[in-house]
């Protein structure tokens, strides 16, 4: 009775030749189950993903952890992760399978990064236009490097498991409070197709903005219209992995109202406006007039009423 398998570590891929036993082996099953494996960039080439192929990728996500750009994070993660590797082999998935879903993982808190080195490394996920993000705090896991070198690194963290950082003597605490509430915002974003693309592919053609600073501007027309009912507000985020569970809920849950939606579409709509690309607007203008629809209760959210049949289920979905 298993859904879904998780192969959450990619040292299991860590080497093309063991990727391939193992690709092989899960391929052999009588039953195919729906699969999220962890990958190592590196080890990405045309063999690979034919091999990986083999496997019933859930969604056909492909998913890597990233966790930084940073330079010197990296080195202290002894860790490898250039752009180029990203770059080069990103575009090559996505030759060999146009469809396929890419996914990152990204850390905050890691030693030798800060918050704006944080927004730096998803500036950088944001140009290989991935369908998710999934952006974590790090945790000070007993038995690995990290934990070996906590007094040499001035780790601040939740004294219970899984010990989620709350500083340390390159990324203040300070810095790790912002961090939290924009990733709040990212998820947000995320939570709609259309807006994660349009936002994505904006510098494709007007190379003058960067993705990031788009965010920044979408958060800023968004705190604006929801003034005191936005909701980061009233939050006590205590630095433990339950109440950083519980806040993420129940900030997707308000998002997710759609009073709120509508909102959404009404401050991407503005950030079009005032970079001057209201030709980019078509499906923001669809969204837009689909959440006020539901807002003022014409017909439920689950249901695709006549007027809007014209889109097809399949733009609805993504809008």
């Amino acid at each position: 009775n298993v859904a879904t398998v998780y192969i959450t570590d990619a040292c299991i891929f860590y080497t093309r030749e063991r990727a391939k036993i193992i690709t092989d082996k899960i391929a052999s099953c009588s039953r195919k189950i729906p699969t999220v494996a962890t990958l190592d960039i590196r080890i990405l080439d045309e063999e690979m993903i034919e091999c990986l192929d083999k496997i019933q990728l859930i969604r056909n996500q492909f998913h890597f952890g990233m966790q930084t750009i940073n330079p010197l994070a990296l080195k202290l993660l002894r860790r490898k992760g250039e752009k180029k590797d990203f770059e080069k082999k990103i575009e090559l998935l996505r030759k060999i399978k146009p469809k396929a879903e890419i996914s990152f993982d990204l850390i905050y808190g890691l030693p030798g990064d800060n918050y704006a080195g944080f927004r730096e490394s998803i500036d950088f996920a944001l140009s290989l236009n991935p369908s998710k993000l999934y952006l974590s705090p790090l945790l000070v896991l007993p038995g690995t490097l990290f934990w070996d070198k906590k007094a040499e690194f001035e780790f601040k963290y939740d004294d219970l498991p899984p010990y989620m950082v709350r500083s340390n003597n390159y990324y203040s605490a300070e810095d790790m409070g912002k961090t939290f509430q924009f990733v709040l915002w990212v998820l947000a974003i995320f939570y709609f197709p259309a807006i994660r693309d349009i936002i994505c592919n904006i510098p494709k053609q007007y190379p003058k903005f960067r993705r990031i600073d788009l965010f920044d501007q979408f958060i800023e027309i968004m705190q604006d219209k929801m003034q005191v009912n936005a909701p980061e507000c009233n939050i006590e985020f205590d630095f433990t992995i339950e109440s950083n569970n519980l806040i993420r809920r129940q900030f997707m849950n308000t998002i997710a109202k759609s009073q709120n939606c509508m909102h959404v579409y009404e401050a991407v709509l503005e950030l079009l406006k005032s970079c001057s690309i209201e030709n980019h607007s078509e499906d923001i203008l669809i969204g837009l007039d689909y959440y006020k629809t539901v807002y003022k209760g014409i017909y439920e959210q689950d249901n695709v009423s006549a007027a809007f049949q014209k889109y097809g289920k399949e733009k609805i979905a993504y809008i």
